[in-house]
């Protein structure tokens, strides 16, 4: 015979290991069973007021825990133990109950064995993670890409927008940079100082008070602490996302980094009409494209059609993972959108050409992705680079392209048919 005493907690659990060693299917129904008489003993009518709660029931480590609660009267709870059959494989025990929050949550050191993970497991927990995220990153890095991607043809959609603006404006394309002439004799290769075209077109981007501060009219881009201080500032418009190049280019004098260069057509720009002669690059109106120095095309100059005429492109600052003939990783020099500054006299700053076939064995210099030179037209996107057409659409354009697709989207007027890829 046992007794519960008022606010005790009653405890059963397996105690003969004959038991303990039969099989668990039947081990477990003999616990329910005896775990079931207790119960309906302790729901006999006039012996509580609620009923009991069974706070732990663990058939696997042989034992359970049940809260009695409080009778109506202070008297004791007597448990026929011979009323339950063979109650030998079993213990009951009483103990006082803890506070009802402790209660409810008791496990007896009697009957609770703690489990943790074992090394296997553990080990092939972490290989399944490292499996999910091995699978999961690649996407995840797409996804990414895909974006940036998206964000850099928007870049160039607004200047498309903007260019169409300017030539509604002034009824011609800004020059892709303006400078004096003739040339001065001391330096016959280098560009005068002349702003470019990303400087014509800032009021068409939202960017009016600085294009008013730079006083384009009545100053040059001569190098001046206060120009290059205002020609220093980043302008979102002009950078491709996924080029991870510096704010400010150092290739170009420490100005203001832009991955987005004017076309200057198929004709080679370092080439020159004779020996010694100022190049292509730096002679007004020379480029067979839609932009050259001082140059001022019109929508009626481009016969070959709007949609098929390139009008910008993009050049990375940095490598993109194309590398030279001897293995080395080309480094290309991004663009800057003020122009030609003093400080930095190249004519590839603003503008480049896009060569195929025409241009000979100089070509090579001026493929899209070239591996020959770190002035040719380059992007960060994988297998070629997004232009903005004439008519103000984005494309991307691989750089295993035709050769005479190249020539005949760089020029404007070279009558030819051009077979878009698929």
């Amino acid at each position: 015979m046992a007794q519960l005493s008022k606010g005790e907690n009653l405890t059963i659990e397996f105690i003969n290991s004959v038991a303990r060693s039969e099989r668990p299917a039947r081990r477990k129904l003999r616990f329910d069973v005896f775990a079931a008489e207790v119960l309906w003993t302790l729901l006999e009518p006039g012996q509580l007021d609620k009923t009991p709660t069974a706070t732990t029931i663990n058939p696997r480590l042989h034992s359970a825990t049940f809260l009695s609660p409080p009778p109506t009267e202070r008297s004791v709870l007597l448990h026929q133990l011979n009323s339950f059959g063979d109650y030998s494989m079993f213990r009951l025990s009483a103990e006082p109950a803890r506070s009802e929050m402790a209660t409810h949550t008791h496990l007896s050191n009697r009957s609770v064995t703690a489990r943790g993970f074992t090394l296997v497991e553990l080990l092939v927990v972490i290989a399944i993670i490292g499996i999910l995220v091995g699978l999961l990153l690649p996407a995840v890095q797409a996804a990414r890409e895909a974006a940036r991607r998206m964000q850099c043809q928007n870049s160039l959609k607004q200047i498309g927008l903007a260019m169409h603006n300017y030539e509604s404006s002034h009824k011609k394309f800004p020059g892709s940079f303006y400078r004096a002439w003739p040339h001065s004799t001391a330096t016959p290769t280098a560009g005068t100082p002349g702003w470019g075209w990303g400087v014509m077109i800032l009021p068409f981007v939202e960017q009016g008070n600085l294009y008013n501060s730079l006083s384009v009219s009545t100053q040059s881009l001569d190098g001046s602490v206060a120009i290059k201080t205002l020609a220093q500032t980043p302008l979102s418009v002009y950078r491709c996302a996924s080029d991870p190049g510096p704010a400010l280019n150092p290739s170009r004098g420490e100005y203001a980094t832009s991955n987005y260069i004017a076309v200057f057509g198929a004709l080679y720009d370092q080439a020159a009409p004779t020996a010694g002669a100022l190049v292509y690059g730096s002679r007004p109106n020379e480029g067979t494209g839609c932009f050259s120095a001082n140059s001022s095309i019109r929508f009626g100059d481009i016969s070959d059609g709007t949609s098929n005429t390139v009008l910008v492109g993009e050049r990375c600052l940095g490598s993109n993972g194309v590398r030279s003939a001897t293995g080395v990783l080309r480094a290309y020099t991004g663009g800057i959108w003020a122009g030609i500054p003093r400080d930095a006299t190249s004519n590839v700053n603003n503008h480049v050409s896009l060569c195929g076939e025409k241009a000979g064995a100089n070509a090579r210099f001026r493929k899209l992705n070239s591996r020959d030179s770190n002035n040719s037209l380059a992007s960060t996107h994988v297998g070629g680079g997004q232009f903005v057409l004439g008519d103000g659409s984005v494309q991307f354009i691989s750089e295993n392209a035709d050769n005479i697709f190249f020539d005949r989207i760089a020029d404007r007027a070279d009558g030819g048919v051009v077979q878009w890829p698929n």
